[in-house]
């Protein structure tokens, strides 16, 4: 989906901040794996490389804007400015919605992960469920936590049901929102790891009982609190 530049600045303005406010920090990061020198023109092409396959609908424009990053040799300056670059052309070419969905399923494929709700993935390893919370955009808090309580019931239905799951023995979690909305996890059933300064940490944990006692279906749904 082409975005009308000229038409639509306010709009493109108001995801752009949404985009580097909630989805920054991932930007950052994947510039960092990706980009392993201060090597421009290596950089450049690595870039073009990813971007293509990410977002191919703005590869005209991102040939164009990479073209003032050749001659950066730092590679810091070069992570930040690409970045913003990517972020103007995400917003000038993808919805919110698109982008998430983009996310999500790249996010998924290339981790195996598998998806419980819009708000909620996950994977298994020896025995334990890690669930994952991907990049979303929702309207507000309440979409955002109805969204995890329904990917809670599908886990606990699975659980329940699936063969392949009844070793299970524990769910965990780790995310920065455990840590920033840590009462709000812990009035969804979790258990929240404390720092060793005793205040509450970015990990979280629900045993198998307890899941299954608050969200499989017993013919009474679990409330949204």
């Amino acid at each position: 989906m082409k975005v009308d530049f000229s038409s639509n600045q306010p709009e493109i303005e108001q995801r752009a901040f949404e985009i580097s406010r909630r989805a920054g920090d991932i930007i950052q990061a994947k510039l960092h794996d990706l980009l392993a020198s201060d090597n421009a023109q290596g950089n450049t092409a690595r870039l073009k490389d990813f971007m293509n396959s990410f977002l191919p609908e703005a590869s005209l424009d991102l040939a164009q804007q990479l073209e003032t990053l050749e001659s950066e040799k730092d590679k810091e300056r070069f992570v930040e400015k690409a970045g913003a670059i990517i972020v103007r052309l995400i917003a000038e070419h993808l919805s919110l919605i698109e982008l998430e969905q983009r996310l999500r399923s790249r996010q998924n494929k290339e981790n195996g992960y598998q998806e419980l709700s819009r708000g909620l993935t996950f994977d298994i390893h020896h025995n334990t469920i890690f669930l994952h919370v991907p990049v979303t955009f929702f309207n507000n808090s309440a979409e955002a936590i109805q969204s995890l309580i329904e990917g809670l019931k599908v886990l606990a239905n699975k659980i329940k049901t699936d063969e392949a799951l009844k070793d299970i023995t524990g769910i965990m979690g780790h995310s920065n929102l455990v840590k920033e909305k840590h009462r709000l996890i812990e009035r969804l059933g979790f258990e929240i790891a404390l720092d060793k300064d005793g205040k509450p940490s970015d990990q979280a944990q629900i045993s198998k009982k307890k899941l299954l006692e608050m969200y499989a279906k017993t013919g009474t749904d679990h409330e949204n609190t």
